[in-house]
């Protein structure tokens, strides 16, 4: 995991020029710290939520590149979340990490709210492919 976060960083030599921070939201402590690290290699600015009715507080004061989230939290799923952001910013791109079903989620993203979906176990270069195509604006 760290060699990769280290090629990763390696090709990213310079602060990205981003005008907005990333939002992670995640219930799991382990898992923000492995994106933050990861996202702030990237030449990323990270805010970071832990559930998704703090995460919408953030996103109703500031602006964000795009939101990176867990299906599954206490309170408010992510699913909600990301319908939240795409009812106020629907330009804001989300992606969803879960270890739920993938039928499941499946058929609740079909109405549009989450642009990518990542299951778990991920790899951390499924993270950056993400997070890259999010940035570049190019997730189909």
């Amino acid at each position: 995991m760290e060699e990769s976060m280290k090629r990763h960083s390696a090709s990213q030599k310079e602060p990205r020029d981003t005008r907005f921070p990333i939002l992670v939201v995640d219930d799991d402590h382990a898992i923000r710290t492995i994106l933050s690290s990861l996202l702030s290699m990237m030449g990323f600015q990270v805010a970071l939520a832990t559930n998704g009715h703090e995460a919408l507080d953030l996103f109703a004061k500031s602006r964000f590149e795009f939101v990176l989230t867990d299906f599954q939290m206490p309170g408010m799923d992510g699913f909600t979340l990301a319908s939240n952001i795409k009812s106020s910013s629907p330009k804001t791109p989300v992606i969803m990490i879960t270890g739920s079903d993938e039928s499941v989620v499946q058929q609740r993203i079909g109405k549009g709210c989450v642009d990518r979906v990542l299951f778990k176990p991920f790899k951390l270069e499924d993270i950056y492919e993400s997070v890259e195509v999010a940035w570049t604006g190019d997730l189909t």
